[in-house]
């Protein structure tokens, strides 16, 4: 969320004992039409420059300034800031962060902003917005639910109709999920790429119901005048609590939910089938699935996840360090060492592996990436939720690779 300390203002001000006719030349040679006047670094009040011409030239700023009706916290967001502009019908308003002026904000400089803020293709906002509007719904005591829209393999799509037809597709979808949502209970943004994300307040089969509409109604809009067929998925986060959530971190719970619609949309993308050969590598798919014996993760200044997948009667170690990376995504990497000892014979590709918090705080950890067996590349995505980041993302990357091995996954 766009806060006002991020913005760049020109903290052009004079000190209370400078003099009128000072004034009036730092406003003409800077073009301003407002001067504020400081001390200490604490906003006193303005001048105008058609005050300053009429006062005496050698009056102090401090006999003729006015004060400001409104001041404006550097920390507040630039849309609750807009939302007071319009509510006190102002048209500036002095920024201070702590007791230090960084500069004067007008109605003009806050649009070109909130522009900047918008998607030009769609005209929809940044995900931005749905942070701030679910952030004060969550901390209101309003639960919310967030439903991810993704175009199916849009890279594609984008490489058979062309980038203008594929931006006219975005367009099209973001006007179609348009004139399904309320103002009342929703808020539609884009995420990026292909991705729409709606935030809302309907209870989560409501929701359902919407996510059900679209998939059956928006691909063959989508797909008209097209040579090829459109599809997308819909992802669905929220709206499953049982006690009451806690208003303390509003702002990691809807990214907690966003983040949840998002890998749930992943989730369910159709994946191409896996084509299994008779034997994998040196073992047999009679044995059973790959399954995670041990997991380890040292307390030390430098951790270290050790694990061990057992297969086939045999165990196979695994180890890793987060140094840079999330412990979520080391734990996948050493399920990752200790396949390439199990398999040697398959290579196996890791694109993506990260967990998420949900709202009842277990983790989510998801997976993607290729596996490929006897020159057959398959790609491979899984999900587990589970009580720390390593086991999630661990048992995730198992669960996917058994999967796409066509290896029969125990009900343990």
């Amino acid at each position: 969320m766009q806060t006002l300390d991020s913005i760049e203002y020109q903290p052009i001000w004079l000190a209370p004992e400078h003099l009128a006719q000072t004034a009036e030349f730092v406003m003409k040679g800077h073009k301003i039409q407002q001067l504020a006047v400081v001390k200490n670094g604490a906003i006193l009040g303005f001048v105008e420059l058609d005050q300053v011409q009429k006062a005496n030239p050698q009056a102090h700023l401090a006999d003729i300034l006015k004060p400001f009706s409104t001041v404006m916290d550097a920390k507040m967001t630039l849309r609750q800031a807009a939302a007071q502009f319009v509510r006190e019908d102002i048209s500036s308003a002095p920024v201070q962060s702590g007791d230090l002026f960084l500069g004067i904000l007008t109605s003009n400089m806050m649009l070109k902003e909130l522009f900047r803020s918008s998607d030009p293709l769609t005209g929809l906002s940044w995900v931005d917005l749905l942070r701030e509007w679910g952030a004060a719904q969550l901390g209101n005591g309003v639960e919310v639910c967030v439903l991810a829209v993704d175009v199916d393999k849009f890279g594609k799509v984008n490489s058979a109709i062309g980038h203008r037809r594929a931006d006219v597709l975005l367009q099209k979808l973001a006007g179609e999920l348009a004139s399904k949502i309320s103002p009342q209970s929703d808020i539609l943004v884009r995420a990026g790429g292909d991705k729409f994300l709606i935030g809302t307040t309907r209870p989560r089969a409501q929701l359902q119901q919407l996510g059900e509409e679209i998939l059956a109604i928006v691909p063959s809009r989508l797909s008209e005048g097209l040579a090829i067929q459109i599809g997308v998925t819909v992802g669905i986060a929220g709206g499953r609590r049982t006690h009451e959530r806690s208003a303390v971190h509003p702002e990691s719970n809807i990214e907690d939910l966003i983040n949840l619609a998002l890998a749930d949309a992943r989730k369910k993308k159709i994946q191409p089938k896996a084509v299994v050969s008779t034997t994998l590598g040196t073992k047999s798919a009679e044995n059973g699935p790959l399954e995670l014996a041990e997991i380890h993760q040292s307390d030390s200044e430098s951790p270290v996840i050790q694990l061990i997948v057992s297969w086939n009667h045999d165990r196979f170690e695994g180890e890793s360090q987060p140094g840079q990376k999330s412990v979520g995504s080391a734990a996948a990497e050493a399920v990752l060492s200790a396949l390439t000892k199990a398999m040697p014979e398959t290579l196996i590709q890791l694109d993506a592996a990260y967990a998420f918090q949900d709202p009842n705080h277990t983790f989510v950890g998801s997976v993607e990436g290729t596996l490929e067996e006897q020159q057959i590349k398959t790609r491979f995505s899984g999900s587990y939720q589970a009580e720390t980041q390593a086991l999630a993302t661990a048992k995730a990357l198992l669960q996917a690779v058994n999967t796409a091995l066509g290896l029969q996954v125990s009900s343990t």
